[in-house]
């Protein structure tokens, strides 16, 4: 049984961690966009000039290509250590951390709630928002 668990964990977070990371890693853009109805509406509330936007797309790029360096060195690794398993701890853990917190920024801001939606429309894994009035 021990080792079912270990290896679902270990390929559940390769899976999705690799195609999350790949997404954000060379097609930012698509996939940041992938989550709005209307990227241009949401944008153009926030005050986003093209320049910002770019910046938003550049930086989740640099976060997919660290999540794309952890997949890679589990690849490597595979099961052998039991490091293996702390850096997925530490990634999910981490990374729960940050949504909580963007999540909290979102709610707390008016403007974002107008720009994104209130996220009660959620939808498969990460989702869609629908701005209100927009449905």
């Amino acid at each position: 049984m021990d080792t079912l668990l270990r290896h679902a964990a270990y390929w559940s977070f390769q899976v999705i961690n690799t195609v999350t990371a790949l997404l954000m890693t060379f097609v930012p853009r698509q996939f940041h966009e992938s989550l709005f109805d209307n990227p241009a509406r949401a944008y153009a509330l926030l005050g986003f000039s093209e320049t910002a936007v770019d910046m938003v797309h550049n930086v989740i790029r640099g976060h997919g290509a660290v999540l794309l360096a952890v997949s890679l060195f589990l690849w490597v690794q595979r099961m052998k250590s039991r490091s293996s398993f702390l850096l997925i701890f530490l990634v999910c853990a981490l990374s729960v951390y940050a949504h909580a917190m963007t999540l909290g920024h979102h709610m707390g801001s008016e403007v974002v709630v107008q720009a994104i939606g209130d996220f009660k429309s959620l939808s498969f894994t990460i989702g869609r928002s629908v701005p209100p009035g927009e449905k």
